[in-house]
């Protein structure tokens, strides 16, 4: 029989058997039932499937594409063939070893990348081809740890730690920061016991790196208006573009506080004798002098003597308090930045105050003032934008925080012009009506969604037709197939688009600040994979041709591996259910 007819039946049949095929073909060894253990009805695995995706995912051009869809599917079958998902991944790593073209670096990212999926299942082999790497990426190994580290954050945070703690090698990795406080939010204990480590690491480096002492203090605090948020910036000192660490972020613990003291109070003093680095130890010293004044009077000699060492050799400029101005700024209330910004005479630089007036608003979601703000603005184009962001963030923050206002934000929905930040609202309010059994309500929130999306004209259009399509086979709506044609012709008129780097933000700008607006906040699942997963294992007869007729290179490639998947839990579903049904 041939091959695409057996997949269609086995994938129809719900009894245990696998479907004959080509006899000359060999088999992996998958995780069958014995004859005696059918009254457990385990689900029964035929390898025929994820060898029809990996056929057409090596049939890819894009390495990376092709090295990345290899991986996932490997991982995604491991706990069911290990031995074929781990000849995947030997030819996902063949496909994407730097050796292959030593003049394109964007090799050694790519397999990097497939090393961290390999961490996932397997960290032993995952280590060993990194220190294998050092071969033709010595200054990447440090790299390659890190980014393995963070990949298994959610999976695994302690061989997550572990990695990282080979990511230590000759200078911090400026990733590190990025580690700590994403690790931060799934493992605190962790991560203040990797923070300490790291600091450890810094206070025994030759020659001291202060500006990377500097960068770490991130993790302990903050400019004054972030100080509720894992965000942080860069503030203008003297000449400088430096962290700001004004204040100390909630939760921080004295012990981690003064151990970073500590160390700086060492680091700083032997940084001295170093004319390149004179100007960043007097700026940490003078940041870090009133928490030592407060939390470690006993370390603050070392701190004021690193900073005599090296004021007479830096810049008057940056001994002048007025350096530190905006360091030391406090925010502004409401009333005092709208009064500054209506201050401003010249009119460019008063609609950019008011813009900026906005944007601050928004990120407290104090709506009431950006609101006033944006009334303030003379450009038509970017006011009505910025009323339209701001009426959109109110509801969806409300959604957020009260599913059961879903008909009031319904309303403000439906006052939205068409386009992103009404399709988007619709499909969060749909997303909160099916979890609460309002089935109908939700299927006529999709398709209002689907109307207001048609007025958008980039790429955001068919990815959110495709989230809509997910939101609608999820239902088991009637409407599905017909929904799922259209989006993949509306995917492939964009059959170039970068769809793994879609952005789900807005921008508005008036002179030369242009700023951005961020509207994943709504709550919303905006992964493509999930929308993908739901749309196949809605009608699995004919999701492996769904899947191909993806022209997108990156999208087909998600398409091959979630039918997979969908493949493996209708399986497991199929199982449970008939592990019930027995006597």
């Amino acid at each position: 029989m041939h091959r695409s007819v057996c997949a269609i039946i086995l994938l129809l049949c719900c009894q245990p058997i696998l479907c004959q095929t080509n006899p000359e073909a060999p088999r992996a060894s998958a995780k069958r039932p014995a004859a005696s253990d059918a009254v457990k009805k385990d689900p029964v695995f035929d390898p025929f499937v994820p060898r029809q995706a990996a056929e057409k995912l090596l049939a890819l051009d894009n390495v990376q594409i092709k090295s990345i869809g290899l991986s996932r599917l490997a991982s995604l079958i491991w706990k069911y063939d290990e031995d074929y998902a781990r000849s995947l991944f030997e030819k996902a790593l063949a496909v994407s070893h730097p050796e292959n073209n030593k003049s394109d670096g964007r090799l050694k990212l790519i397999y990097r990348n497939v090393i961290s999926v390999i961490a996932m299942r397997d960290s032993q082999w995952a280590k060993r081809l990194i220190d294998a790497s050092a071969i033709f990426d010595e200054k990447g190994q440090s790299s390659a740890n890190l980014n393995t580290a963070l990949s298994l954050i959610d999976s695994s945070p302690g061989q997550a730690v572990e990695f990282a703690k080979r990511a230590l090698r000759d200078q911090v990795n400026p990733g590190f920061l990025n580690f700590l406080l994403t690790l931060r939010r799934t493992d605190h204990g962790r991560a203040d016991l990797m923070f300490l480590q790291v600091v450890a690491f810094l206070g025994q480096q030759s020659p001291p790196d202060v500006r990377g002492l500097h960068s770490l203090g991130v993790y302990l605090f903050t400019a004054p208006e972030l100080v509720d948020s894992d965000r942080y910036q860069v503030t203008l000192v003297d000449d400088m573009l430096v962290p700001n660490i004004n204040v100390q972020r909630p939760g921080v613990g004295a012990a981690l506080v003064r151990a970073y003291l500590s160390t700086a109070g060492s680091l700083l003093l032997r940084a001295a004798t170093d004319p390149e680095q004179k100007k960043y130890t007097y700026t940490l010293g003078r940041l870090l002098l009133p928490k030592a004044q407060a939390a470690a009077p006993d370390l603050v000699p070392q701190i004021e003597a690193a900073m005599a060492a090296v004021s007479s050799n830096v810049p008057p400029s940056l001994v002048n308090e007025t350096a530190f101005k905006y360091i030391d700024m406090k925010p502004r209330t409401p009333e005092e930045s709208l009064a500054n910004a209506e201050r401003k005479t010249d009119d460019i630089e008063r609609e950019m105050a008011f813009l900026d007036v906005v944007v601050s608003a928004w990120w407290r979601s104090d709506f009431k003032t950006a609101r006033k703000a944006a009334s303030m603005i003379r450009d038509i184009d970017a006011r009505q934008a910025l009323n339209q962001l701001i009426d959109f963030a109110d509801a969806a923050t409300l959604l957020k925080s009260d599913p059961s206002s879903v008909a009031a934000v319904e309303k403000v929905a439906y006052k939205l012009s068409p386009g992103f930040e009404r399709a988007l609202l619709l499909l969060a309010i749909a997303q909160t009506r099916v979890k609460s059994g309002d089935v109908a309500q939700a299927e006529e929130a999709i398709d209002a969604s689907l109307k207001a999306a048609s007025a958008i004209d980039d790429l955001r259009r068919p990815a959110l037709g495709l989230i809509a399509t997910g939101q609608l086979a999820q239902l088991r709506s009637s409407r599905t197939p017909t929904a799922t044609t259209s989006t993949i012709k509306d995917l492939n008129s964009f059959e170039k688009a970068e769809y793994g780097n879609i952005g789900w933000d807005k921008e508005v700008q008036l002179g030369a600040l242009k700023s951005s607006f961020p509207l994943k906040f709504s709550g919303l699942d905006l992964n493509l994979d999930t929308a993908l997963r739901a749309i196949l294992l809605s009608d699995l007869e004919i999701g492996f041709a769904r899947a191909q007729e993806i022209k997108n290179e990156w999208l087909r490639s998600r398409a091959l591996v979630e039918f997979v998947g969908a493949y493996l839990e209708k399986m497991e579903k199929d199982a449970e259910k008939q592990q019930h049904l027995a006597p």
